[in-house]
Formats: C-alpha cells, structure tokens, sequence
C-alpha cells in the first residue's frame, strides 16, 4: 500500500478528483480537492498523483511481456517502405492484450502501458500514412479514454499533425469503447 504525506497530489481510483493531502488517518485520508472542497476517503481508494515530469514517454513497447534477444539493426527507408501495407489500423489497448501478467501492476502503471502502446501505434500510423485509424480503449470509467484525447490534442496543437478524432462506429464497436482518428496532410 502506499503511504501518503500532507501535501501529496492525489487522485481517487474511479473517480475524476485529484486533490491534495490535508489530513492522515489510520484509515482515511483527507484531501482538499481542485475546487477546494474537503472530502475523505479511504486509504484503498487514493493514489499518488504523478506529475508529467513523472511520465516516462517511450515509443517503444515490448508486446505480451517478450523481449527480442537479437541485437539492434539500423532501418533503412526501404524497409520501411516495405513495411507500410503491414502496418496495423486497429489496436485494442485491453491490458490483457497487452501483457500476460497483469495482476500485480497498479491502476497507474496499466494506464502508462497502455497510454506507450497508444503513441507508438500513433506514430507508426503517422510514418506509414495511413489516413484512418482505430484505438479500442474500451468503456470504463474513462480514464484511458481522456488520456488519449489529451494525447491527441496535444499531438495535434503541438506538432501541427492535422487530425481529426471521434467515436468509432457503433455497429462495431460499440457505444464509446473505440476511437477513430482520421488524419490530414
């Protein structure tokens, strides 16, 4: 379990309030949140909040929980080129497709897998120009989902990337489980 200070930033599991420590328990924590209310809550239901400094952003994901033994090669334009009509245009970013052993990662720890998972399906999308993807993130709560549309935002403000990105077809993906990035350019 995790211990907390007063002055921690928090968030609570489950919920979109993020807050900071103002008061420990045995049991309990207090936390003023963003709009400046007092709330408590259990210790089980809180969470360090990481700052994004905290966030350690990589394109690289090692898939399913294997690692390649075989050394490091350089890529050519060519095989890139190559590689273009074998780039994906779906990923579902379920833990469980992710990695075999899930059980004794954190809610946060899930999140920033399944968050690298994302940028590097993104930016092979991006290399092979393809003009329309899908990201399966599932329903929830809605942490994943949010977390993908920043990313997105930010992609798209801060490298002039023009996209576009809405809901997938209901008919085959259901009410909000799946998002659909259209790019431009």
């Amino acid at each position: 379990m995790q211990t907390f200070r007063v002055g921690d930033s928090v968030a609570v599991l489950h919920d979109t309030i993020k807050g900071k420590v103002v008061e420990l328990s045995s049991s309990s924590v207090r936390i003023e949140d963003e709009d400046g209310f007092l709330r408590s809550y259990p210790l089980s239901k809180i969470v360090l909040q990481q700052s994004k400094e905290d966030y350690k952003i990589e394109n690289k994901i090692v898939a399913k929980d294997r690692v390649a033994a075989r050394p490091a090669v350089a890529v050519s334009k060519i095989t890139i080129v190559k590689n273009i009509a074998r780039t994906p245009s779906e990923i579902d970013l379920h833990i469980e497709e992710l990695r075999d052993h899930t059980t004794h990662l954190s809610n946060f720890e899930i999140v920033q897998i399944q968050m690298t998972a994302c940028r590097a399906f993104v930016q092979d999308a991006l290399a092979a120009r393809l003009k329309k993807v899908v990201v399966i993130h599932g329903k929830g709560e809605g942490v994943l989902k949010s977390e993908i549309h920043q990313y997105l935002d930010h992609l798209s403000n801060s490298s002039g990337i023009q996209l576009d990105y809405y809901d997938a077809p209901y008919s085959e993906y259901g009410m909000g489980g799946a998002t659909t990035i259209s790019f431009y350019g």
